[in-house]
């Protein structure tokens, strides 16, 4: 260690000695170059699939946007298990639901998520014809 002029001290190794990796360098990476992650490892399948029920849950509270206010703002804490129990979705389901901005109760955003729906729908099928 090197002592500076006011007395800090410094290291005598260089910046790349010093620096961390990068992030492509921490994860090992996939055949086509991206780093691992959850998404990566899952198929083209299962993501549509786990967004179209997400995107099924969300049409469900902007179609029953009173009803699901009330619940949200009735049973704070326990306002999961309650959209479970009344309107049949999962956990993940619920949980978007709750994470789900105000906006998205507005009929354009429910038109666009009927939309987004037909093109998921229509993706799955695509791949699972093949």
């Amino acid at each position: 260690m090197i002592l500076r002029r006011w007395g800090r001290p410094t290291s005598t190794r260089t910046r790349s000695e010093t620096s961390s990796p990068s992030p492509a360098s921490r994860a090992p990476p996939t055949s086509c170059g991206r780093s691992r992650n959850r998404l990566a490892l899952m198929s083209d399948l299962q993501v549509l699939r786990a967004r179209h029920d997400v995107i099924a849950a969300l049409l469900v509270a902007a179609e029953n946007a009173e009803h699901v206010m009330r619940i949200c703002s009735s049973a704070a804490p326990d306002a999961a298990d309650e959209l479970v129990r009344t309107f049949g979705v999962s956990d993940l389901q619920a949980q978007a639901i709750l994470e789900m901005q105000l906006r998205r109760f507005a009929p354009e955003a429910a038109a666009a998520m009927r939309a987004e729906l037909v093109e998921v729908s229509r993706r799955i099928s695509e791949i699972e014809a093949r």
